[in-house]
């Protein structure tokens, strides 16, 4: 390890994408963070938020997840300080780089049956997913929605459902190749997220009932209609607005449905502690073969910027990553 390292910075000179590869000391950890050597970085559509809306500018850098292995000497529950056991981390701050430091709070270990682009999908998409589900309470037999369910996350959650017993979970997706994929996951029903009348396709994908629980990463008239859709006591959980139109909600159809609407931001939950249980149960599921990810498009230091691009698109099936490791 040299004192310096390749690393991803945005100066906002050239427009919301405006990513430049530089040279910068490789960081020092602080005392309780550990110093990882970064393999994989996740590309997500939060980082894209922050920067358009420029609640990330203070940084200068993407925020990100990682996967990566601990240089020896660090300190993480569950890693084997000494061998430089490989890891998943969610970082504050900086994660387009090859070096990362991090605090151990948000260092996980990685079992040695899943490589580091699937520990990384299963972590950056997966963990959301999982509490997704907790954060609405779905019970065995209740019917759940889930809006772009042929990406990273939304494809993890349409096997959860399954996994947890769902009595039907209906995949929305935008064209028949994406509908095909979430079917071919496990779902019991697909609807074109696109359509007229999209309420009514809802509750006729669930056998002409009402559902009980949606997943939404979409917003706008999605948001709208997919709420429509709720049968009495029933939950919508936002974790996106991918749509990029953030609706707005009249309180009291709330209360004359009885519903509730929360939403799921991942690094809450990380800090509340609550990440370790629920990968440790991710990791097991797919080393069963219960959870499986989608291989996705991997790019390079030098084409970050495609990289956002590519997911910007939203004609990506599985988790946009950056190889770290390749020059």
């Amino acid at each position: 390890m040299g004192p310096t390292m390749r690393a991803v910075a945005y100066t906002g000179l050239d427009g919301p994408n405006d990513f430049q590869l530089i040279d910068e000391p490789v960081p020092t950890p602080a005392k309780g963070e550990v110093l990882i050597r970064v393999s994989r970085v996740g590309v997500n559509a939060a980082d894209k938020i922050l920067l358009d809306t420029g609640f990330n500018l203070f940084t200068g850098q993407p925020s990100a997840q990682i996967s990566g292995s601990v240089i020896p000497g660090g300190e993480v529950v569950g890693v084997r300080e000494d061998t430089g056991q490989r890891v998943v981390a969610l970082c504050g701050a900086g994660g387009y780089a090859e070096w990362v430091a991090v605090s151990a709070a948000r260092v996980y270990p990685v079992p040695d049956h899943v490589d580091d682009t699937d520990a990384l999908t299963l972590m950056a998409s997966g963990l959301t997913a999982w509490f997704l589900y907790e954060a609405a309470h779905v019970a065995p037999g209740e019917s759940v929605v889930i809006t772009g369910a042929a990406g990273a996350l939304g494809s993890i959650a349409v096997q959860l459902g399954v996994c947890r017993g769902a009595g039907r979970v209906i995949a929305l997706a935008s064209t028949p190749k994406k509908r095909q994929f979430a079917q071919d996951l496990g779902a019991h029903a697909v609807t074109d997220s696109s359509a007229e009348r999209l309420a009514g396709r809802l509750v006729e994908a669930n056998d002409g009932a009402p559902v009980d629980v949606v997943f939404d990463m979409v917003g706008g008239k999605v948001f709208e209609e997919a709420r429509a859709a709720l049968a009495p006591f029933g939950r919508l959980v936002v974790f996106g607005t991918a749509s990029g139109d953030s609706p707005t909600l009249e309180t009291v159809s709330l209360a004359f449905g009885s519903h509730s609407v929360t939403g799921v931001w991942l690094p809450n939950f990380v800090d509340a502690g609550l990440a370790g249980p629920a990968l440790d149960k991710l990791f097991e599921l797919h080393g069963r073969g219960e959870v499986r990810t989608q291989e996705g498009p991997l790019f390079d230091l030098e084409h970050a910027r495609e990289a956002q691009d590519a997911l910007a698109d939203r004609n990506t099936f599985g988790k946009v990553q950056i190889d770290v490791t390749t020059r």
